[in-house]
């Protein structure tokens, strides 16, 4: 199991309180430190069946002044994502061929209990 993690999230941290108090040790990703390649982002979402749009922190300040009015294709968004990883939703709990993202933190329940 593979954590997406932004310790200063506090709801990433909740996610990896609930993985490690299952008993489970993921392998934590400081993502925003080690940027994903796109093949990775790419196969997150598929894993989670989103769009790159559905992974946007849309009241991030960034994505309000810089982002907000423009339509761009999914491999755009991947793009964005990499170069500025705080639009990305966190955290990304990834487990075999699923992934899920941790809000609600009610979807990690759902991926720890499989």
């Amino acid at each position: 199991m593979k954590i997406y993690h932004n310790p200063r999230c506090s709801t990433s941290r909740k996610a990896l309180k609930m993985i490690t108090d299952s008993g489970i040790e993921p392998e934590i990703i400081l993502y925003q430190k080690n940027a994903l390649s796109p093949m990775e982002l790419g196969t997150l979402l598929r894993k989670m069946k989103m769009v790159p749009i559905d992974l946007i922190r849309k009241k991030e300040d960034l994505f309000k002044t810089v982002y907000k009015d423009k339509e761009l294709s999914d491999e755009e968004w991947i793009q964005i994502m990499i170069e500025h990883p705080r639009l990305m939703e966190r955290p990304i709990v990834e487990d075999g061929n699923k992934a899920v993202l941790g809000r609600p933190l009610g979807n990690i329940e759902d991926l720890i209990s499989k």
